[in-house]
């Protein structure tokens, strides 16, 4: 039943329910037999019409819903609507095309955090945006820059990197070579197990050239650089030499009588080289030296000839290859010799400790003649 006022585009029902049964468009048939059409339902006892009611006042009247088709022309319209408006994301969303966007306003964002997503940085280019800030870059070379938007390399970092694992964790280098199996062995840096039993210290990791990643040097955490194991390890090679080693002392050559065994004193042989090389001792410029500063430049040093006292060395009959002093080091494409001083220089220590105890000898037998 229905109550209708002249002159009014509302009507009230009674037990009604027309949220679930009537649409807007549909026709409202009232008690003065005229044909409304139905312009909203506004809730199970209240729509209003499209017109003013024309019949007279009534209440508790009966009424009849039927479709006409204005409702058709509506949905026909509400489609093509849908469909213009949709248009664009069949062309674009929907066939996986999208704006470019920007870093505050991604191009593919969340509904609840609409600064956070991917966009197009630039020509073959895509971004990823944290809370509307830059995040991480890929380019068409495959090279990534997290934090940085000036991307030159493989991977750019702009701030710290950190890597953990229950074994210390590992940066592995080295070139297409190492794949496959191999892919694990190649050189790089780690964490490896500290005195404390914690992956604390820097480990500095070769290729051995065969099958295998090898640990060479440690940092250790209190800033000592050693290597991985004892008296394995040179400093340098023939051909690729240090230039200049600073240190606030000197160095620490092992002599533990334990580790030794004692031959004793010099031969006749070698105290007779070694009083012909102490002769051999000048002064010398290096000619690199002269070479990139001038003669007037070039330092003046003091030392032998490693040919000169090694000919000397043959000439009394000595190998001089036996000698730890005297150094012969040949690779490809050329070769150099050298001497350790300090071995030398004991030598020579000895034979003036000779001669010495010679002139000695001498003086004690002038005195005793006169």
């Amino acid at each position: 039943m229905v109550a209708v006022t002249n002159g009014n585009a509302a009507v009230t029902g009674t037990s009604t329910a027309w949220v679930a049964n009537v649409l807007p468009g549909e026709a409202f048939v009232g008690p003065d037999g005229r044909i409304y059409e139905i312009l909203s339902v506004n809730s199970n006892t209240s729509i209003t019409l499209a017109s003013n009611y024309l019949g007279t006042t009534q209440t508790g009247q009966a009424y009849n819903i039927i479709p006409v088709r204005g409702i058709d022309r509506t949905n026909q319209n509400l489609l093509t609507d849908l469909i213009t408006n949709y248009q664009s994301v069949v062309t674009g969303a929907g066939a996986g095309l999208f704006t470019d966007g920007s870093v505050t306003a991604p191009a593919v964002r969340f509904t609840a955090d609409q600064d956070t997503g991917i966009y197009r940085i630039g020509a073959n280019t895509i971004g990823v945006a944290t809370g509307g800030v830059y995040a991480l870059g890929i380019n068409n070379s495959q090279q990534f820059g997290f934090g940085e938007d000036i991307i030159a390399t493989r991977v750019d970092v702009r701030g710290d990197i950190r890597a953990r694992s229950t074994t210390g964790s590992q940066i592995y280098l080295g070139d297409l070579n190492f794949n496959g199996s191999f892919a694990l062995r190649g050189p790089g840096v780690g964490a490896v197990l500290d005195a404390g039993s914690i992956y604390g210290a820097l480990g500095l990791f070769a290729y051995n050239g065969t099958d295998a990643r090898t640990l060479r040097y440690v940092v250790e955490n209190n800033g000592t650089l050693r290597p991985a194991s004892d008296n394995a390890l040179p400093l340098g090679t023939a051909s690729f030499r240090m230039s200049t080693i600073f240190a606030g002392t000197g160095t620490i050559n092992t002599s533990d009588t334990r580790e030794k065994e004692w031959r004793g004193g010099l031969s006749e042989a070698e105290i007779s080289a070694g009083k012909r090389m102490i002769r051999e001792i000048g002064i010398y410029q290096w000619l690199q030296a002269i070479a990139e500063r001038g003669p007037d430049e070039a330092r003046f040093h003091c030392g032998v000839r490693a040919q000169e006292v090694i000919a000397i060395m043959v000439d009394e009959g000595l190998d001089w290859r036996r000698y730890g002093w005297a150094c012969y080091d040949e690779w490809e494409g050329g070769d150099r010799y050298g001497i350790r001083p300090d071995q030398l220089a004991f030598w020579l220590i000895a034979v003036q400790a000779v001669i010495q105890d010679e002139l000695d000898a001498r003086v004690a037998a002038l005195e005793a003649a006169a």
